[in-house]
């Protein structure tokens, strides 16, 4: 079990802080944190998630641990196509860009999740599946995983065989705004949302959800707001959208 949880300390250096504790060396400890079984898993969320404990178990479970610690990661990467690419790379010129291809269908692999979670305030992030056929053309690529920083308007490819979280935060760390430690969050200033994050800006007829509304109809001052409403999108055919 101890060999497992070092390898899986090794693995995600960086991404949690991970420790242990002696209860017979530390019994203070252990008692004020209430374990009374060994072995136990705790996970300390950030504040105010309380703290929990993984289930019972005499082994660990590196799947486990990763998705009950990992779900307290917030996502910063945006989901970027055709339609939206230009305004990702463009706007915000002074921030670097960071781009990966991938395979995957749904979900954004976990790595560059907390990846773009570190740095979100100093680089942006953006996904590209493999179905963006035109995008895999612009960039060559020609396998996946492909990761790119664009860094005044230039791609700059990551070349490592690896794509383990220490290499790529080595590689995109280099084109941060500032080099700052894994560990740390002390930079206080983060670039501007890219309206790469906002489709319903670039699509002729926008869906209206709760993050869309103020900027599609209720905000919008001097303009009259007609709305169609539909059982789903699926649902509207060509001339309902004409």
């Amino acid at each position: 079990m101890a060999e497992d949880y070092s390898t899986f300390s090794t693995e995600n250096k960086g991404i949690f802080r991970i420790g242990a504790v002696d209860c017979d060396d530390h019994p203070n400890i252990c008692k004020k944190e209430n374990v009374e079984s060994f072995p136990t898993f705790k996970i300390y969320p950030p504040f105010p998630a309380p703290v929990f404990d993984l289930e019972a178990s005499d082994n660990f479970d590196s799947k486990i641990a990763k998705m009950a610690a990992g779900r307290f990661i917030t996502n910063r990467a945006i989901e970027i196509t055709h339609s939206n690419h230009k305004a990702f790379v463009n706007e915000d010129i002074a921030t670097p860009k960071v781009i990966l291809f991938t395979n995957s269908k749904k979900g954004t692999p976990f790595v560059f999740k907390a990846l773009s979670s570190h740095f979100e305030k100093t680089l942006q992030f953006g996904l590209v599946r493999d179905s963006e056929e035109g995008l895999t053309k612009q960039y060559k690529v020609k396998s996946f995983p492909a990761l790119f920083v664009i860094k005044d308007g230039k791609p700059i490819k990551y070349s490592e065989k690896e794509f383990s979280y220490s290499k790529i935060f080595e590689f995109v760390n280099v084109y941060s705004q500032i080099f700052i430690d894994p560990t740390s969050k002390d930079n206080n200033s983060a670039p501007k949302q890219s309206s790469a994050a906002k489709p319903w800006l670039i699509t002729n007829v926008p869906q209206m959800t709760s993050d869309s509304a103020n900027d599609v109809c209720l905000k919008k001052d001097g303009v009259l707001c007609i709305i169609l409403v539909a059982k789903d999108a699926e649902s509207l055919d060509k001339n309902h959208v004409d």
